[in-house]
């Protein structure tokens, strides 16, 4: 489903010939991904500048199983599982690279059971990664475009009846370890085509801490003044994103950029935030947990928290509860709820419908023109699309004519 641009505005300010008063409308249109057959629920986690979305659907809402797939201009493609044997029933998606190719995880059999592989999906087939030496299972987070595959996997080793988790580099699909600092676990979420990996790892001492590694080295990117960090992505300039939490324990969205990590801020109202995504510009996604409302879906532009609820159609039926990913044309996605399901979304910047002749301004051809349209009842002039042209139409039509382009 995607939605028009429409702008409204409380006066026939241009037609009376008085100063436009402030219009409020929407800046993104929003498209609903849609879900696999037996299924309702999706959730996207990756973007190429492509707008192509790596994303993990339902197929059977009653057994919860799900698959990972591609979005790619309208068409959702089952992506499938590492296992055809009918004993394992998932796969996950989390990333997608330039050249279209996914990474994610899912089960095989093992042993009395199932553990989750890593894969690479690069446009024809599903490949498993292997894990580390002695290792049993791992699972991918994240692929450049030069094919590196970051993500966890587990040593073969068991402490306290736990697996030993360590964040691994996938070259050539060949897994290596990269190490903590100074615990037991680390976790890789993400990596540039600098092949600067992000993630945590657990310090010697408990707490976890955001680190960014480069050439072997592993960097303590500290916290806010509270215990625990966690980098969840990295743009080809260097800044890094994440969570860290403050003095008071609160989890706060970060930026850290040439050795500072600077707090993000929440919503109005809100003490917990958290950052996922950004791009080569500096724009970062992520949530904030509103009070009485549940997590927000937020981009942060210009160093300012903004709800991208207020920037979507005000009767929109979205609520966009988490942003993951924004790739370097604005476009963003996500999850957030409509009509009582949880469902994927992309939102891409709104065209400015109002710039009827095209030349990237809203003027007064564009005016006259439309004002031609109505008169004579040119079907679009319907401007609200309610199948009827009125009043109603010219003075939504005023509104963006009002509000001009993005």
């Amino acid at each position: 489903m995607v939605q028009r641009r429409v702008h409204s505005c409380p006066v026939l300010c241009i037609a009376l010939g008085l100063w436009a008063l402030p219009c409020v409308g929407q800046d993104y249109t929003v498209t609903d991904l849609g879900a696999l057959p037996g299924g309702e629920t999706a959730w996207a986690f990756g973007l190429n500048d492509a707008g192509q979305v790596a994303a993990s659907a339902m197929y059977n809402e009653a057994s919860l199983f799900h698959h990972a797939v591609l979005w790619d201009d309208g068409v959702l493609t089952d992506l499938g599982q590492l296992d055809d044997s009918g004993s394992t029933f998932h796969s996950f998606a989390t990333a997608i690279n330039a050249q279209g190719h996914v990474v994610g995880g899912s089960p095989v059999p093992s042993g009395f059971g199932s553990a989750d592989r890593a894969f690479l999906h690069d446009g024809t087939e599903m490949i498993q990664l292997p894990p580390l030496a002695r290792g049993a299972l791992c699972f991918a987070h994240d692929i450049n475009d030069n094919g590196d595959v970051v993500g966890i996997s587990d040593t073969g080793e068991i402490q306290n009846n736990k697996r030993i988790i360590r964040g691994a580099l996938w070259i050539d699909r060949s897994p290596q370890d990269l190490g903590t600092l100074g615990g037991l676990y680390s976790q890789a979420h993400a990596i540039n085509n600098s092949r600067t990996v992000v993630g945590a790892s657990l310090l010697d001492n408990g707490p976890s801490h955001a680190f960014f590694w480069s050439a072997g080295t592993m960097t303590d990117m500290g916290t806010l003044g509270g215990p625990s960090s966690r980098a969840w992505d990295i743009n080809e300039t260097g800044q890094i994103v994440g969570w860290a939490q403050d003095a008071t324990a609160a989890r706060r969205a970060f930026l850290f950029e040439q050795g500072t990590m600077t707090d993000l801020g929440a919503l109005p109202g809100a003490k917990m935030s958290e950052a996922y995504g950004v791009n080569d510009t500096g724009q970062i996604v992520g949530m904030s947990w509103v009070p009485d409302h549940g997590p927000h879906a937020v981009l942060w532009d210009g160093g300012t928290a903004i709800d991208l609820n207020d920037l979507i159609e005000n009767d929109s039926p979205w609520t966009l509860q988490l942003a993951r990913q924004i790739n370097n044309s604005g476009q963003i996605v996500g999850y957030g709820r409509l009509e009582g399901a949880t469902r994927a979304f992309l939102l891409t910047l709104a065209t400015c419908a109002a710039d009827i002749d095209g030349d990237g301004d809203t003027d007064m051809n564009d005016f006259l023109t439309y004002l031609s349209m109505w008169a004579a009842g040119d079907p679009i002039a319907d401007w609200n699309d309610d199948g009827i042209i009125n009043t109603q139409d010219f003075i939504a039509y005023l509104g963006d004519w009002a509000a001009g382009c993005p």
